[in-house]
């Protein structure tokens, strides 16, 4: 009744019962089944004309200070600046480096074509 001794061992409060993990258990590795492999492709990345315009007209015209000198920069430098790998930089400077040096700005309303 109300007088009697308390048992120090039983606690008066009980904690809450530890959450069950929500979600089906993982499988074992020895009982999934293999899944078919993909095969390798190669990853193409594609550029605007305008991107490829922008980045030859920067090798050209852009200039870099080494050691006292000023000169154009190299494929690698602008690898850095726009993030498009060296061997493209250096395909499209040769394809497309002359049409850019002597071509004539189109001013509209001149005289010559």
């Amino acid at each position: 009744m109300p007088l009697e001794e308390i048992d120090q061992n039983e606690g008066g409060f009980h904690s809450c019962p530890p959450r069950k993990p929500r979600g089906r258990p993982p499988t074992l590795l020895k009982n999934r089944r293999p899944k078919g492999t993909k095969k390798v492709t190669r990853k193409e990345n594609s550029y605007s004309k305008g991107k490829i315009e922008e980045v030859v007209l920067w090798m050209i015209h852009h200039r870099v200070h080494h050691h006292g000198e000023i000169r154009p920069p190299t494929s690698l430098e602008g690898q850095d600046y726009f993030l498009i790998p060296a061997s493209t930089i250096r395909r499209w400077k040769q394809r497309f480096g002359d049409s850019f040096i002597y071509k004539k700005p189109h001013i509209p309303g001149s005289p010559c074509p």
